[in-house]
């Protein structure tokens, strides 16, 4: 259980990562 929610956490906190530094670019 944990696990998946961390795999989805951390999915998401990329996105949200990549999201971030396409807009500073």
């Amino acid at each position: 259980m944990l696990g998946l929610v961390n795999r989805g956490s951390s999915s998401i906190s990329k996105r949200r990562s990549a999201g971030k530094g396409n807009l500073l670019q």
